[in-house]
């Protein structure tokens, strides 16, 4: 079976956001118990929001291959990318960055921090 909801998220303040809550809100419940959800962002519509609001300014951070080139495209300034997803760290670009290797190899792990 497959099952198709369209949504958006409601407006934040500047900065990161963790948004699971607000998307299971949308999704169908009970969730099945095997199976797969696919959740797709929508570069085009991203990039509508922040033309509106007039940034100077574009950060592409983890978007996948080919919503970056259409987030690109779509932007009314300069655009710079961050971060890219990399299917090495399962689709988690900055998993490296605060790693325990990276930690411990830069002299910034906590002291009796596993």
């Amino acid at each position: 079976m497959i099952q198709q909801v369209e949504f958006s998220l409601r407006e934040k303040r500047r900065g990161f956001h963790l948004v699971t809550g607000e998307i299971l809100q949308y999704l169908p419940q009970p969730l099945p118990e095997t199976g797969l959800l696919n959740l797709l962002c929508n570069p085009k519509f991203q990039t509508r929001f922040l033309n509106e609001a007039q940034v100077d300014l574009y950060i592409s951070v983890g978007l996948c291959v080919g919503h970056d080139a259409i987030f690109n495209a779509n932007c009314n300034g300069p655009v710079t990318t961050l971060v890219v997803k990399d299917r090495l760290l399962s689709h988690n670009p900055l998993g490296a960055i605060y790693s325990r290797y990276w930690k411990k190899k830069l002299g910034i792990m906590d002291e009796g921090q596993i």
